[in-house]
């Protein structure tokens, strides 16, 4: 059985140090605040894959309206940009919470802090989505398309395939490690075994396909192969946590990794182009831990600076991501966008 107090001091004494990591008694955005005070690279990085994101529902709308592929077609798998952000996630709330684990009275703050950065921003969004619906410029969704069930799911962010914005599928599974991570907190043995058992049958699912026709949707959703890139990320934020304090690692070699891991991140999405399923996971997950822990070590040491335009872009990367396929949908719907669109194209 794990000893919670010495779980607790051994989390606490990882993430509190002589630089300061963020306290669990802070306001709903001290995490945030803090995290991107003392890794501007995260929020860099946060940014980096917002743009990958935008730039292929950009390419996806413009060859349905053109039938030209513009760009010269490198963003055909940018909406890979989704692992980096899965691994950003994992890595940002064990960098946060980590020191709450074994400790029940904090989960309330815990879940506020999570909960109140991504349900606020969703019930807006979801309320002009209707609006935008009802007007006749939702896109893909005609106002006979919703149902109360789809606008239910879509605001509380619940697994359901007719979802009436297909970008929040990415938050519904952030939501479910969000939950699993409090379990942690609550009493950390139960919560472990959770997190091994989770990661059991996401790859039990991948590694048996037919096995997805004998369970739910939602068990499906939540067992996807990219929910193995939480995982990847709390990894990532443990190494950094113990090896910043000794900066054991020479810049050089920490140059270098940053090195392979935006190459091989690049590689997964131009050459290797539609790598899907488990494998995709693995490689872009693991391409994006190298790339994170390798960045934020090297901040630490002091050899990188973040432009601070990158870094009020990583700031403003969620309602980005939450807001740029209806704005993209609305504009390519307007009387005076085919003209510009086919005389920008044919520059």
């Amino acid at each position: 059985m794990v000893n919670r107090s010495r779980l607790s001091a051994s989390a606490t004494s990882l993430f509190v140090g002589r630089r300061g990591v963020p306290s669990a008694g802070g306001s709903p955005a001290s995490d945030a605040a803090v995290v991107t005070r003392k890794l501007n690279s995260l929020q860099a990085l946060r940014a980096v894959a917002a743009v990958l994101v935008v730039m292929f529902h950009t390419q996806v709308t413009l060859i349905a309206k053109s039938g030209v592929v513009p760009f010269y077609g490198i963003f055909s798998d940018a909406n890979r940009g989704v692992d980096l952000f899965f691994v950003l996630s994992g890595f940002i709330v064990t960098y946060t919470h980590a020191a709450d684990w074994g400790k029940p009275a904090r989960v309330w703050n815990y879940l506020f802090n999570r909960l109140s950065r991504i349900y606020p921003s969703v019930w807006i969004v979801t309320g002009l989505t209707v609006g935008l619906v009802g007007a006749g410029l939702g896109g893909a969704f005609t106002a006979r398309e919703l149902s109360p069930w789809s606008i239910v799911t879509t605001a509380l962010l619940i697994p359901d395939p007719n979802a009436i914005i297909g970008v929040i599928w990415s938050l519904k599974a952030e939501i479910f490690f969000y939950f699993a991570f409090m379990l942690i907190i609550i009493r950390p043995a139960v919560g472990w075994i959770f997190l091994v058992l989770w990661q059991g049958a996401v790859l039990t699912l991948a590694l048996f396909g037919a096995a997805q026709h004998h369970v739910s949707y939602a068990f499906a959703f939540y067992c996807q192969p990219r929910s193995l890139e939480f995982c990847v990320g709390m990894a990532c934020a443990l190494f950094y946590a113990r090896t910043r304090k000794s900066q054991s690692i020479p810049p050089p070699v920490l140059w270098a990794t940053l090195l392979v891991g935006i190459i091989s991140f690049s590689i997964a999405l131009t050459v290797m182009k539609h790598l899907m399923g488990l494998y995709g996971a693995l490689i872009l997950g693991a391409s994006s831990g190298l790339i994170i822990t390798s960045l934020v070590l090297l901040e630490s040491a002091g050899q990188v600076c973040i432009p601070n335009w990158l870094i009020k872009l990583g700031d403003s990367s969620y309602c980005v991501y939450l807001v740029h396929y209806s704005v993209i949908a609305v504009v390519s719907r307007l009387p005076f966008a085919p003209a510009i669109l086919n005389g920008w194209l044919a520059n």
